[in-house]
């Protein structure tokens, strides 16, 4: 049981980390790329330490270790879809 939600993060990591950088230098000024990027991988990494961190402490001994699995996976596939929607660049038409 525990298969689909590795499954599901793994398969929609990669795209939603890809997603936020090329949205972040689609709206980062030239001038202050550097400062974006880097304040975009601090927070990310700040992230990643934490959040195994609190799930660990708090979420697995509230409602368990397969629901905190599920849980994660589903707030995984929240944050593509929201990357998605709200990065994606709308299709060019082309007309004849």
């Amino acid at each position: 049981m525990l298969l689909l939600p590795a499954l599901i993060g793994g398969v929609m990591g990669p795209p939603y980390n890809l997603g936020l950088m090329n949205g972040l230098l689609d709206v980062a000024p030239e001038r202050h790329r550097p400062t974006y990027i880097a304040a975009y991988t601090a927070m990310s990494s700040f992230a990643s330490f934490v959040a195994p961190v609190l799930s660990t402490v708090v979420i697995v001994p509230l409602i368990g270790l397969r629901s905190a699995i599920f849980f994660g996976a589903g707030m995984r596939l929240l944050g593509w879809l929201a990357v998605y929607l709200l990065v994606r660049k709308p299709a060019t038409s082309y007309s004849e």
